[in-house]
């Protein structure tokens, strides 16, 4: 696979264990990038710079923005390191400031108090790096090649994930969507990806499907997306749908803790899990127990200081 992608021209990615977007606009002989995430380390920081040194030229770029599409550490572990080396400014959604900023924030989420050292890692927990600029959807950029990059607020995955939109002079839209959709290849190997909200998260595959114009979709992780998004999304939803029902069919069964929920929906998911698939999943599954009791769906019983979930 090559090392850099052509999407359009001035418009690439980097396709890696997270995908980079790179926009680009020339000036006064030097090309301006805005990279779109970071990856998730110094390491990832290294690995962009040797790729774009090799493919533009040593002393004929700058990285002038990092664009953040959410706080988790996959995608900022990257950002220290470039603003040392370029003085970039770092750009994140108001919601999901906290998480590059305090990135102790991420771990402390998914465990639900202090994290045991094991999710201190760079997995989890990256170099704080304070915010220059917090976007929002009414933001946007028009560059000198005349392509405008627009954002759309996708929550779901995360607190406020945001979708990086770039339209060319003609129309054409490519979305770097970050991870408000999963690949096909990604939701198939992991069928219950992280999710804060499998609520908002549906709701944000709908609003991104009604893109016009669309050329292709560059989600965080996978395979790029070309011309089948809504059935990618509709995969994304039916992955949602069986965990969902798998939770309520366990519930049938009887009153059950949240450990075990977790550990019964695992099983009949055909997943056995290491310690950090299980906090990650662990969490995911707390927050459908959430969303089914806010519904109406299943209740809430404390019996000899013990949590169970009834129907």
């Amino acid at each position: 696979m090559d090392r850099i992608c052509e999407l359009k021209p001035d418009i690439y990615f980097i396709p890696g264990s997270t995908n980079i977007g790179v926009i680009t606009e020339r000036a006064e002989g030097t090309v301006n990038v805005y990279l779109i995430d970071s990856g998730g380390s110094e390491l990832s920081a290294d690995y962009i710079t040797e790729v774009l040194s090799g493919f533009f030229g040593t002393e004929n770029f700058r990285i002038k923005t990092i664009i953040n599409t959410h706080s988790h550490a996959d995608h900022t572990g990257g950002n220290a390191a470039l603003k040392k080396a370029y003085g970039c400014s770092v750009w994140i959604s108001g919601y999901e400031r906290g998480g590059i900023e305090n990135p102790l924030l991420q771990s402390s989420v998914v465990w639900g108090g202090l994290p045991p050292h094991e999710l201190q890692t760079l997995y989890y927990r990256t170099t704080p790096v304070p915010a220059d600029f917090i976007y929002s959807e009414k933001d946007s950029i028009t560059l000198s090649n005349g392509i405008t990059v627009t954002f759309m607020e996708l929550p779901g995955h995360y607190y406020q994930t945001m979708a990086v939109i770039c339209t060319e002079p003609d129309g054409g839209r490519i979305v770097f969507a970050g991870d408000s959709v999963f690949a096909r290849n990604e939701i198939n190997k992991y069928w219950i990806p992280f999710l804060i909200s499998p609520e908002q998260f549906c709701r944000s595959l709908d609003r991104l499907c009604s893109l016009e114009n669309l050329i292709c979709c560059v989600p965080g992780h996978g395979e790029i997306i070309l011309q089948n998004l809504e059935e990618t999304a509709e995969l994304n939803k039916i992955a949602i749908l069986s965990t969902r029902q798998c939770i309520l069919n366990i519930l049938k069964e009887g009153p059950a803790t949240t450990e075990t929920v977790i550990r019964l929906t695992a099983e009949k998911n055909g997943l056995k899990m290491g310690f950090s698939q299980y906090v990650l999943i662990g969490c995911t599954i707390r927050s459908y127990l959430s969303e089914l009791h806010d519904k109406g769906m299943i209740k809430i019983s404390v019996e000899d200081n013990t949590l169970f979930w009834t129907l």
